[in-house]
């Protein structure tokens, strides 16, 4: 492990001798007017806090969320963001996301402040947008939920904005609550969904599976639920990058699978990175790489001595074990779900933002959001 640095001020780009980045910490409690200092943050690896053109910037974590200016990071205002809320990929004026206890999939406007109600699903008393691991494919066509029916079940199901039609139904024999333990996910091309279940699922529902638009099962991609996201390889096949055992054991070794077939190809031993990761594909214009951040191991001293342990990193998508190193992630190694890194680059993949609390392992930490950024090549 590089050596520690100090906490950048705010808005002060500091420069890491460590990975020749610049390093700029993004939120301040009194800027923003912040009571709660554990939440000035994004919301997860696989949300993509940029809008569509890289104008905006959102840390959604909380609710309202906070918008900064994307580029220079200034603070804006507070924005009244719907319930797992994505920006749209085309327009950098819309999030789209669904209405609190209601069967409403909506949009957002920043600009106005305002939600519009696309599809009122009747059927369902509640949705959740890949129950917080979602997005929409990269043309904003096709969307994979979670509903609730009225009988208290769950279907996972595609929507089409273009013809606002339902692709697909697959009933789950599931307690409502129990959707709080899985995810689904639909791929850039917006031509797949997977499904990761969580600990409530049994035969069929266990590990992740991939399924058409219509909701049929194609194939089983892995036996485990470990973190993942979904982009592209070099060579323009949609692949899942995960942590991931293919014999469901203890091996932390990074894989691509492609979705269309299930080939597996190692992308990174696991020796090489500590026990904790998250993945983010969310560089929707720079195919082929995925941003990855490794934290928190237990005990830490099992795992601090590997080379990319608490640091966040580029992985080349073609088996070449090519890495990009970005940043430190300086995480004061506490469990706090508000403290992990959940890495995420920007759209073209030249900065990735970050929390941490800056090697903070106290319960009274404050958490801040970071941005880094280093020269790419291709």
């Amino acid at each position: 492990p590089a050596p520690s640095l100090a906490m950048p001020s705010y808005l002060v780009p500091q420069l890491n001798p460590n990975t020749g980045t610049s390093v700029v910490r993004v939120t301040d409690p009194g800027t923003f007017g912040a009571s709660d200092v554990k939440t000035l943050r994004h919301a997860y690896a696989k949300s993509q806090p940029w809008n569509a053109d890289g104008s905006l910037l959102l840390l959604g974590f909380t609710y309202p969320g906070y918008l900064l200016d994307g580029r220079s990071f200034r603070y804006l205002r507070r924005v009244n963001q719907p319930s797992d809320a994505v920006w749209s990929n085309t327009d950098p004026n819309l999030m789209y996301g669904t209405a609190a206890d209601t069967g409403n999939f909506v949009s957002y406007d920043v600009r106005t402040n305002q939600s519009t109600v696309l599809r009122a699903f009747q059927q369902y008393t509640a949705l959740r947008l890949g129950s917080g691991e979602g997005n929409l494919g990269n043309d904003d066509r096709r969307v994979a939920l979670f509903g609730k029916n009225v009988q208290g079940n769950v279907d996972a199901f595609v929507y089409d904005l273009v013809t606002d039609s339902v692709t697909g139904v697959l009933s789950l024999p599931l307690d409502w609550s129990q959707v709080q333990n899985m995810a689904s996910s639909m791929s850039q091309s917006g031509s797949f969904v997977v499904i990761e279940y969580g600990s409530g699922g049994t035969g069929f529902m266990q590990g992740k599976k991939v399924h058409d638009i219509q909701m049929n099962l194609l194939r089983t991609i892995s036996p485990g639920t470990g973190h993942s996201d979904f982009g592209y390889d070099t060579s323009g096949n949609e692949v899942m990058v995960a942590a991931d055992d293919p014999f469901g054991g203890n091996d932390r070794s990074f894989w691509m699978i492609r979705l269309s077939d299930g080939v597996r190809t190692k992308v990174l031993d696991g020796s090489a990175i500590g026990w904790q990761t998250h993945v983010s594909c969310r560089a929707t214009s720079r195919p082929g790489y995925c941003y990855v951040s490794t934290f928190f191991a237990n005990p830490a001293s099992d795992y601090d001595w590997a080379p990319l342990y608490n640091q966040g990193f580029a992985i080349r998508l073609d088996g070449s074990l090519r890495i990009e190193p970005f940043t430190q992630l300086m995480h004061g190694a506490n469990t706090d779900y508000r403290r992990q890194p959940h890495i995420v680059p920007n759209r073209d993949g030249s900065l990735v933002l970050w929390a941490s609390d800056w090697n903070d392992p106290s319960a009274d930490a404050t958490v801040h959001t970071y941005v880094a950024g280093r020269p790419l090549t291709q």
